[in-house]
This record gives structure tokens, sequence and C-alpha cells, in this order.
């Protein structure tokens, strides 16, 4: 099974990813800021990341480097 990782903190992309990797077959994990992403991804390696790179936080581009 596919592990897929989503970042975004809009509840509607959120929801929307979860309708589409259910149809896929995907193990989804989902969050909603830099922090708890970067703490997922240190924690079990996802095969794919999907990003919002304009959190209210601030940029996710960093995510990429870390």
């Amino acid at each position: 099974m596919i592990n897929l990782l989503h970042v975004d903190d809009d509840e509607s992309w959120q929801h929307n990813f979860a309708e589409v990797a259910e149809d896929l077959g995907l193990n989804l994990k989902q969050f909603s800021s830099r922090e708890q992403a970067l703490a997922a991804i240190k924690e079990a390696r996802p095969d794919i990341v999907i990003t919002d790179l304009h959190l209210k936080e601030g940029e996710l581009g960093e995510l990429v480097e870390d």
C-alpha cells in the first residue's frame, strides 16, 4: 500500500484528499502544520508528500530541505 502524507491547513482540501485517497486505496495521513508533518515524516517515511506551500504559519519549503 502506498503511504501518502498531505499537509494543508484548509479543511476543504483535506476533505477532498481524504475522498480521493480512499477511492485509490491509499494510506493517508493528514496534517495542518509544518511541525506535525516534520514529526510524522521522521517517524514513518511516506512514499509521497503533498503539501500546501503557503500555510498560515509560513512557507513550507523548508520541509523539503529538512
